[in-house]
């Protein structure tokens, strides 16, 4: 520490350790692969640790010991091959994102973002039936992604029954969604 007016020496205060990344749930890194997750089955990223509390000092210059961030939550399925397809009719679940920690006289940690329910490079193909969600983060009101693209030419059907808890998000070009069930679209749908 520093010496104060006084002579005494002054410490700062510890910061709070970050809470650690949740897992995957289900990791698929093959070439041309049909997976299935049949009606009642799951699979979920884990959740995210909570940081850890901070022991905040308030200084002249700003106060340190600042809460330790939330640790992201895992993704519910990473489909990283060419031509791999997926068929759901179960639950898809990224994890949660931890809490940041809090602090005594200095900021709180940073919420940790929740995990995307599914992740899919190159062209993938995801028929679903089920529940594909994006795990919230650590503030509670955020949600990731609920199917992430990458690579182009993938493709999403969405049959009857087929419920989506965050976005979808698809880069490159070449993709497409297919629609051919019935039921309705709620507003959040573009």
């Amino acid at each position: 520490g520093s010496a104060g007016s006084g002579g005494y020496n002054v410490g700062g205060g510890g910061g709070g350790g970050s809470g650690g990344d949740g897992g995957l749930g289900l990791v698929v890194d093959t070439a041309v692969a049909t997976i299935t997750n049949a009606q009642g089955g799951s699979v979920s990223g884990g959740n995210g640790g909570n940081g850890g509390a901070g022991d905040g000092v308030a200084l002249a210059g700003g106060a340190v010991g600042n809460g330790g961030s939330g640790g992201r939550g895992g993704v519910g399925l990473s489909l990283s091959g060419a031509g791999l397809s997926l068929v759901n009719a179960g639950s898809i679940t990224g994890g949660n994102g931890g809490t940041g920690g809090s602090s005594t006289d200095a900021a709180a940690g940073a919420a940790g973002a929740g995990g995307e329910g599914i992740v899919a490079s190159g062209a993938s193909r995801i028929v679903s039936s089920g529940t594909i969600s994006g795990g919230l983060s650590g503030d509670g009101v955020t949600r990731a992604n609920a199917i992430s693209f990458s690579g182009g030419n993938a493709s999403l059907t969405l049959q009857t029954g087929s419920v989506l808890n965050g976005q979808v998000v698809a880069l490159g070009s070449g993709n497409t969604l297919n629609l051919p069930g019935r039921g309705r679209e709620d507003e959040a749908m573009s």
